[in-house]
């Protein structure tokens, strides 16, 4: 039996010649099965290796592969026994479970099996305890189709700076790539990357990322081929998302400051027209009110209103200190039309009235 094993594990995972005559070699090897008949394949991965006390009589053997799973397989072995066998398998704790269904030719096996022994190479891909089943064309069943809808979302959210929502928005991207083939994983991250690629070259463009040093895809494809486990991967992207939220919040950063800077050259100089507001401030800079409000207060610390009042008021207590004018037409000269308002809040601001501030000035001088 364990001659048998070893002889059906490099039939199905060797390097033997593709247009080998397996009927032939079953019969050489005594294998316990009718190369004419139809088979049936199942290999799994984390659960001990066991023959299959579930097929009685039915020829089976299980042979360990290359990636550390067991592949059975099966001769009669009806479709709900081997649902039945998956369940079984799935409760002793096996991580993934792959099957092919019926398969019509023996020279179909060598290539399924090899693309069985990859799925569980790669595992750590899917959900512990997930079943896949693979066609005899050497595909998944499931659809192949590309998150281009998310691909989307993200790269919308990391031109935004927001690594933390980027990091979500690739979660939903990875559990959707992963359920289908290993290619087609492949070719999802590949395409990813060079999305990703083309979005920091764009961003160069614009100035940002000139310190960037990034994989180069060749690099990229040698990693997707080594993994091992998801954290790599998982590491690399969210390090590329950090990078993006680091540009960008430094470019928004340096936008800001010009545009901080730019209203308050417009504030110092028109400070002296009562009509000055926010809105023909937004206006000037080409911006929304809603805009420049908040950029003005994340640079200069207080809000737009409240940096023109205390312009208004120092250009008042010099007024009243260097002219003999009336603290009315002081007011007015400051753009306060409002003698009241003016007293008010000249009052709040310094404990005094503007008259009392010009008195004690004077005798201090």
């Amino acid at each position: 039996l364990t001659l048998q094993k070893e002889a059906l594990r490099e039939l199905l995972l060797g390097s033997g010649e593709p247009d080998a005559n397996l009927e032939a070699m079953f019969k050489e090897y005594q294998l316990p099965f009718d190369s004419e008949l139809a088979f049936r394949m199942v290999a799994y991965k984390g659960s001990p290796l066991q023959e299959c006390e579930l097929v009685d009589s039915r020829p089976c053997l299980a042979v360990p592969m290359l990636s550390s799973g067991t592949l059975l397989l099966f001769q009669n072995l009806p479709a709900t026994e081997e649902r039945h066998l998956l369940q079984d398998l799935k409760n002793k704790g096996a991580i993934l479970l792959v099957t092919t269904g019926r398969i019509d030719s023996v020279r179909q096996l060598p290539r399924l099996a090899h693309e069985m022994d990859e799925q569980l190479r790669f595992s750590f891909l899917h959900q512990v305890g997930s079943i896949i089943t693979i066609k005899n064309t050497f595909r998944v069943h499931s659809v192949n189709v590309y998150p281009t809808d998310l691909e989307k979302t993200l790269l919308q959210i990391l031109h935004q700076g927001k690594a933390a929502e980027a990091l979500k928005v690739y979660e939903g991207f990875f559990g959707q790539v992963t359920t289908g083939s290993y290619d087609h994983f492949k070719f999802a991250m590949k395409r990813l990357f060079i999305s990703l690629q083309l979005a920091v070259n764009e961003l160069q463009k614009q100035g940002l990322f000139a310190q960037y040093k990034g994989m180069a895809i060749e690099e990229f494809e040698a990693l997707i081929g080594q993994l091992d486990n998801r954290a790599v991967l998982d590491c690399y992207f969210s390090n590329l998302f950090g990078e993006f939220r680091d540009e960008v919040t430094a470019s928004r950063l340096k936008r800001a400051g010009r545009i901080s800077d730019q209203m308050m050259e417009i504030l110092d100089r028109d400070y002296p027209d009562p009509n000055l507001s926010l809105q023909s401030l937004a206006d000037s800079v080409g911006m929304s009110p809603s805009y420049v409000a908040k950029v003005f207060k994340e640079c200069a610390g207080v809000s737009v209103n409240e940096y023109l009042l205390n312009l208004r008021l120092e250009k008042a207590k010099r007024l009243l200190l260097e002219e003999s004018l009336p603290a009315r037409e002081i007011a007015s000269r400051v753009g306060l039309d409002n003698e009241n308002y003016f007293y008010t809040v000249f009052r709040k601001k310094t404990g005094q009235t503007p008259n009392a501030f010009r008195k004690e000035r004077q005798r201090s001088s």
